[in-house]
């Protein structure tokens, strides 16, 4: 199977300029102009945010929109991401636990407050939770949803899973199980 490309993510540290009344909470990445730079960019493997979602290190503010996205705009963020096409940057804020409101993806409970926050990618992150792990998450009218997206190696082609495709010996009918 084919290995899923790294993720361009950048990472909000919780810095403010200098001034009379600026202060850092988390020393600055880097220094321009005596100016904190606000932001760095990371690259994590799909494995390796996968991880920080089950693990809970990974979560969303509670001010964070429902889950919105439909099975087919998962199909084709799927799609798009074995095609090595770009999907995209995550946007993520590390804030002291103090100052956290926040949940995870997924149904579970994670046992722990996330050290960081998705602020922007959550749609993404919680398609590609949902379907390679094989988790149930919460739609906008919070009800448990199941995404299974299924692949045709022949021509290496994504389907949202249907009875029909269950039932096609040429489709591998959950893209989870693999």
């Amino acid at each position: 199977m084919k290995q899923w490309p790294t993720c361009r993510t950048t990472l909000r540290l919780n810095h403010v300029k200098r001034g009379a009344e600026s202060h850092h909470v988390v020393p600055p990445a880097v220094k321009a102009d005596g100016v904190s730079i606000l932001f760095k960019e990371t690259s994590p493997s799909v494995s390796g945010l996968l991880h920080e979602l089950d693990s809970g290190d990974l979560g969303l503010p509670d001010i964070q929109r429902p889950f919105v996205w439909n099975a087919t705009k998962v199909r084709d963020l799927i799609d798009s991401m074995y095609k090595g096409f770009p999907v995209g940057y995550h946007l993520f804020w590390e804030t002291p636990p103090s100052e956290r409101g926040s949940k995870g993806i997924g149904l579970e409970s994670k046992g722990q407050e996330p050290k960081r926050l998705i602020v922007d990618g959550q749609q993404r992150l919680t398609s590609l939770y949902a379907v390679m792990r094989g988790k149930p998450v919460l739609d906008d009218e919070f009800k448990n949803m199941t995404i299974e997206i299924a692949f045709r190696p022949r021509d290496s082609r994504f389907e949202v899973t249907s009875a029909a495709i269950r039932k096609d010996p040429e489709y591998i009918p959950s893209i989870s199980d693999v």
